[in-house]
């Protein structure tokens, strides 16, 4: 998912139209698939793991609802790009920003998971916000450079004129940076 999310992010920083309509179009094809995988996680983890679902759910409802709203004001964003070029620039940007809400949130939820949830008895014991602390404001942040390499890495790959070459530099910055994080 990853990469979607990230050229997502990085179209925050191209100001040329042509190159964020040949970055959108090169994920537009597969992008909703790769946002699936929450669909299928969710029900795994209801099915297989109730109690660890009991427990988890309530620990992250704020950032996993979040991160949901953002995927679909993606969705509507990318579907309302390609229907109305008048407002492209701005469902262009509602789209980079949703993603990098959505990529945010991801890493706040795996940097609280990592960093543990409170559970008393069986069920949730904190609050609506103890998935907040230090390390999983810096995951997130990872996750946004991260998903932004990745993003950088699948224009490299899949392009070859400017567009490519400006992934490569983007690249350059972002691997030292994914390092320290």
């Amino acid at each position: 998912d990853g990469y979607d999310l990230g050229v997502g992010i990085l179209m925050l920083f191209e100001s040329d139209g042509t190159r964020c309509n040949q970055m959108m179009e090169i994920i537009a094809s597969a992008w909703d698939g790769n946002e699936s995988w929450f669909v299928l996680l969710g029900i795994a983890l209801f099915a297989g793991f109730p109690l660890a679902y009991s427990i988890i759910l309530p620990a992250f409802y704020i950032p996993m609802i979040v991160m949901l709203l953002s995927l679909i004001f993606r969705g509507m964003s990318i579907e309302f790009l390609v229907q109305s070029e008048g407002y492209a620039k701005n469902f262009g940007l509602a789209f980079s920003l949703g993603s990098l809400v959505a990529t945010f949130c991801q890493g706040v939820m795996v940097g609280a998971f990592v960093s543990g949830i409170p559970v008393s008895h069986g069920h949730f014991a904190g609050t609506p916000f103890s998935f907040l602390n230090g390390f999983s404001v810096l995951t997130g942040i990872f996750f946004i450079f991260s998903y932004c390499l990745t993003g950088a890495s699948w224009l490299n790959d899949k392009t070859e004129d400017e567009l490519g070459d400006i992934a490569k530099r983007q690249g350059r910055i972002l691997t030292p940076i994914v390092g320290v994080l």
